[in-house]
């Protein structure tokens, strides 16, 4: 009795390890020398992860995968490798790789293209403040693409204040305001809004770039200049 007893003790022993080592699967093992059928060499090579594709493996020159395909039959079955399971794995695996990329490359086109308008409306604020009409409008109605104003040009007069000992010094420029256009402007503007019955101030292109029609009369009478806020 005692050796039956000390026999089945053993044996549920063994049964126990042998389940811990199929539920810890075939991670951790390790291969003196892993040959893939077209030649190459890993040496020192442990398994870090068992898939439905491959192998992960780290060996003497790094880290690999190596698919279940280029290995021979005796690992394959080892990992019961499953032919049908591993291209499937693989076409999904593939499926979101492609996506991956070209949602990385619908970003990096987003950036450039954010990165250039930025570029484009910096050079186009030190143009205007160098070569455009500095304006004060009165905002009329507001469009899609700029709005319908009252537009002055805004231009200063040197001043001169005379000191108590009699001399004549510079003083502060006296700021005039003359009316553009006769009528209504179309302001045009580049990533700015404006807003209805506003008093608006910026930078006016001098030269129309195209005609509107007139809000009242529908005739392609309405200058269109490009505008931009001051800095």
């Amino acid at each position: 009795m005692r050796h039956l007893l000390h026999d089945l003790f053993f044996t549920f022993i063994a049964t126990l390890l042998v389940a811990g080592d199929a539920a810890c699967g075939n991670e951790g093992k390790s291969f003196d020398r892993l040959v893939t059928k077209d030649g190459r060499e890993f040496l020192n090579a442990e398994v870090k992860r068992a898939d439905e594709e491959g192998l992960v493996i780290q060996h003497s020159g790094g880290m690999a995968r190596v698919s279940f395909f280029d290995l021979s039959r005796e690992i394959q079955e080892k990992y019961d490798f499953d032919p049908v399971a591993a291209m499937q794995a693989y076409r999904q695996n593939q499926e979101k790789e492609r996506e991956f990329r070209q949602q990385r490359t619908l970003e990096a086109a987003k950036l450039k293209a954010e990165a250039e308008r930025k570029l484009a409306a910096a050079e186009l604020q030190k143009r205007a403040e160098k070569e455009w009409l500095p304006i004060e409008a009165h905002i009329v109605s507001v469009q899609e693409n700029g709005a319908y104003a009252i537009v002055e040009k805004i231009r200063f007069e040197p001043t001169t204040i005379t000191s108590k000992l009699g001399f004549e010094n510079p003083g502060p420029p006296k700021r005039i305001t003359e009316p553009l256009g006769g009528g209504l402007l179309f302001l045009r503007s580049i990533a700015h809004e404006f807003t209805p019955s506003a008093r608006w101030k910026g930078y006016m292109e001098p030269f129309p770039t195209a005609m509107k029609p007139h809000p009242d009369t529908g005739e392609k009478s309405v200058p269109v200049h490009l505008a931009v806020p001051p800095p």
